[in-house]
């Protein structure tokens, strides 16, 4: 669902046309089960209001006295659809990001689109009953308990499923730009990042899918989830799926060829049952090793289901010279019908092109009645696999390398699932770049004075300068102006920082520090910091200090305090100051840093 409440479509009109075209969604919806129910509001990434209203150059009127965000809102373009019968026509303006709290409340498809008519009317009936009364700027109490029925309304409406989970996250859109860039995809809790995707958009359609099992937040807590154009675009796209879906389970029937097998362990690969019988009572079953040779030489992907303990299994698959021939395999106590979808999606492969042996009667049935275009084989059939017409393809020199370009590609991706208990792994993962630097050109200068003017929550200072302040702050010889930029493998985030030091007989004096929410805990700060201290060191500066005041809005940069070698010397008038320990300084490996004077 998406924020109707204000939008203008006298201002949208006035947007270029689109070229006619005939728009048919990539997403089969005869095929989905359910959806989560995200409801897409419009924010800023500088976001403070409404103290930001007064003080922030981009701040641009609202009937309500909000800020416009999006040109013209949200619009429900019914040239469009996809999960919805429109599509959600914007374009973004600078600092504007889509943002929805991360509810995985299963809702049926029809019903997704029944609630999201409802709250539509709901949204425009608080506005006109906002607009009868004259109190259309301080509808606050009507919003809360819109918002708190449609919650309401949504969780009475929501599948009871005791077990539910979605296959993949979808995003969808048409660009209307005729040149590439990033949309960053973003999972948060509180300013933490735990999870980061982008997307390629092109000209025109985009879709994409991001398997569920890649996600490696808390599925039950209360994250937000966002998306925003890289380097503060102005791009304007229009949205049709941008939710978490799960798949029916479609009948169809398996394909002519198979591209991967899935092997039980248990008295399947081997005789005995590995966890009762003991590693030294394995027997493995009889030519075994040369089927699984000969499957890979023909090309033909293998992989592992297995109810037991992997921790066991691995090296004893790695004892044996084999471990190698399987990929994504599954050892765990799932049921086998999932771990097989999961492993589908893992290659990139549809399940009618997969295969499944095992000893079991139930786990086959389990795996059957899920299943249906998946082939099926007991474990007394493994020597004849090779003679069988689905397993019958031409050897070649690509054929014997494929399992070898899968396994590059597995070393190529970024599986967050890995950095699930290191936050800094997971950074060093994103290979964060920082430049440091004086800005020079007339750009940089603007982006500069935006941040300073415009950031509330961190901020050191809180100072607003005129135009003519700022410029002579850049000119002031006894001043270390520097701005900061970052990228990462997903995109470039533009100018996210500014600071200006003062250099006092022999100290530094930070006065001004403001950091873009956007890279918030992502250990800029922190090496921004390292990097000020390190030439304080180097040019044998006395003392580096910060004078931090602090406001009702930027206590979240208190803790970036408490993290480094800072020492609180005193409180007066709402404003601490702080020494660092230049001693203590040690500069983190995590973020690629180049620092120009």
């Amino acid at each position: 669902m998406y924020d109707i409440s204000w939008n203008s479509k006298s201002i949208w009109s006035k947007n270029k046309n689109i070229d006619p075209i005939k728009w048919q969604t990539k997403l089969n919806l005869n095929n989905v089960e359910y959806t989560s129910n995200l409801h897409w509001v419009e924010h800023c990434l500088e976001c403070a209001p409404p103290t930001c209203y007064e003080i922030c150059q981009l701040y641009k009127k609202r009937e309500d006295n909000r800020c416009v965000r999006f040109d013209y809102g949200i619009i429900k373009n019914k040239s469009f659809n996809g999960i919805l019968s429109y599509g959600a026509d914007i374009r973004f303006r600078k600092w504007a990001k889509l943002e929805s709290q991360l509810t995985l409340k299963p809702l049926r498809l029809k019903t997704h689109k029944k609630l999201d008519k409802i709250s539509h009317f709901l949204t425009k009936t608080v506005t006109v009953i906002s607009r009868i009364i004259g109190q259309f700027t301080n509808n606050r109490i009507f919003n809360i308990a819109l918002n708190h029925y449609r919650e309401k309304l949504i969780l009475n409406s929501s599948l009871k499923y005791n077990n539910y989970n979605f296959d993949y996250f979808v995003f969808e859109c048409y660009s209307c730009e005729n040149y590439d860039f990033n949309i960053f995809f973003e999972v948060l809790d509180g300013n933490k990042l735990l999870f980061k995707h982008s997307f390629k958009v092109s000209k025109k359609h985009n879709f994409y899918k991001i398997p569920f099992e890649k996600f490696t937040f808390n599925k039950s807590a209360n994250h937000r989830i966002r998306i925003y154009p890289e380097n503060d675009l102005t791009a304007r796209i229009i949205l049709t799926a941008l939710d978490f879906i799960k798949e029916k389970n479609i009948k169809s029937k398996p394909s002519k060829k198979v591209k991967c097998l899935v092997w039980d362990l248990d008295n399947t690969l081997w005789s005995g049952i590995f966890t009762e019988d003991g590693e030294e009572n394995i027997k493995f079953k009889k030519n075994i090793f040369k089927v699984i040779k000969q499957l890979d030489d023909r090309g033909i992907i293998q992989s592992i289901v297995s109810k037991n303990n992997s921790e066991d299994i691995i090296p004893f698959l790695k004892k044996n010279q084999i471990d190698h021939y399987f990929l994504y395999s599954k050892i765990n106590w799932s049921r086998k019908s999932e771990n097989i979808k999961k492993i589908s999606r893992d290659l990139n492969i549809g399940l009618e092109s997969v295969a499944f042996i095992d000893d079991s009667i139930f786990e086959r049935n389990e795996v059957k009645s899920s299943l249906p275009m998946v082939r099926i084989y007991n474990e007394s059939e493994y020597l004849n696999l090779l003679d069988l017409n689905e397993f019958d393809v031409q050897i070649t020199d690509l054929s014997k390398k494929r399992r070898l370009s899968y396994q590059k590609e597995i070393i190529r991706k970024s599986d967050l699932a890995e950095f699930e208990d290191s936050y800094d792994e997971f950074l060093r993962s994103c290979m964060l770049n920082v430049e440091i630097f004086k800005p020079s050109n007339k750009n940089e200068i603007n982006r500069c004075y935006e941040l300073v003017q415009r950031s509330n929550q961190l901020n050191l200072s809180t100072r607003r300068y005129t135009e003519d302040e700022f410029k002579d702050l850049l000119n002031d010889n006894n001043v270390k102006v520097r701005a900061i930029r970052c990228s990462d493998k997903y995109g470039d985030y533009g100018i996210v920082g500014f600071s200006s030091i003062f250099i006092k007989h022999n100290d530094f004096i930070l006065n001004d520090f403001v950091i873009s929410c956007r890279v918030a805990r992502k250990k800029v700060e922190e090496t921004f910091f390292q990097k000020i201290a390190q030439e304080a060191i180097e040019k044998n500066v006395d003392n580096f200090y910060a004078n931090f005041k602090i406001t009702s809005k930027n206590g979240p940069l208190s803790q970036i305090f408490d993290d480094l070698p800072f020492e609180k010397l005193n409180s007066d008038n709402n404003v601490i100051r702080y020494k660092y320990l230049l001693k203590k300084n040690k500069v983190n490996n995590i973020i690629k840093v180049s620092y120009y004077e």
